[in-house]
């Protein structure tokens, strides 16, 4: 047998085995990732479901504390994001959907899905009221140079 033929062999023989393992092992139980229950918001990308504080996985939102907003038209955004987000959950339809995973705060990371198929983020994004994560910071604030 050729050196080929054999290297061919064993390339065949672990992947049969590889794919019998993964039959045979045991089916993982299904998660329930849509979160339900009352909604509280807090600011245009973190909401409260019965308690627990989400956080949307894939945005930023300006800030709603002038503390750390960086300019005041930062917080102005930050009452129409929070406007926008309350409307997804009343009339669009929103769901919690749960990643199961825990951002730098100890939020429960999350995404939106609205009933007709768009994301909540999407349209954030779209109406100029987040910003995609690793995006420039803070479209918020207007900078002139003096």
């Amino acid at each position: 047998m050729s050196v080929l033929k054999t290297i061919g062999a064993g390339v065949l023989a672990g992947a049969l085995m590889a794919s019998l393992l993964w039959w045979e092992r045991p089916e993982d139980p299904p998660v329930e990732r849509y979160v339900t229950g009352h909604v509280t918001i807090i600011d245009g990308d973190t909401w409260k479901v019965d308690g627990v504080t989400y956080r949307h996985v894939n945005i930023d939102a300006p800030e709603r504390d002038m503390a750390r907003a960086e300019c005041p038209e930062e917080v102005y955004k930050a009452g129409l994001a929070v406007t926008a987000l309350k409307a997804a959950f009343e009339y669009g339809g929103a769901r919690t959907y749960s990643t199961g995973k825990t951002g730098k705060y100890g939020r429960t990371l999350a995404l939106l899905p609205m009933e007709d198929g768009r994301e909540a983020e999407q349209v954030l994004i779209d109406i100029g009221l987040a910003r995609y994560l690793g995006s420039p910071r803070n479209p918020w604030c207007k900078r002139t140079i003096q």
